[in-house]
């Protein structure tokens, strides 16, 4: 009876054991790859509908006629710092 309730004992420690390091992993792992979002200068004035990367810049279109504050018919990039019309942009709006 005693070596059972030792055996007993011993797996109780180790499963606390291991279940302290599996919540200390899960803790520490969450803060070293958490990210936050932040904004893009002033952004859009309406809706964004897609985003693409194309040389390094981001692409967007969406339902915008401005993108930071800059005049956009539908399509922008952003290159990092500041946003930009992509040309002339599209005639349409679906």
């Amino acid at each position: 009876m005693i070596i059972e309730n030792s055996k007993s004992k011993s797996n109780q420690n180790m499963i606390l054991t291991i279940s302290i390091f599996i919540f200390l992993i899960v803790l520490f792992s969450q803060k070293i790859y958490s990210q936050s979002w932040s904004g893009l200068s002033t952004g859009m004035n309406d809706w964004v509908h897609a985003l693409t990367v194309y040389n390094g810049e981001l692409i967007v279109g969406g339902q915008f006629t401005s993108a930071g504050g800059i005049p956009a018919n539908y399509i922008a990039k952003w290159n990092g710092s500041s946003w930009s019309p992509l040309g002339a942009g599209d005639k349409c709006r679906s």
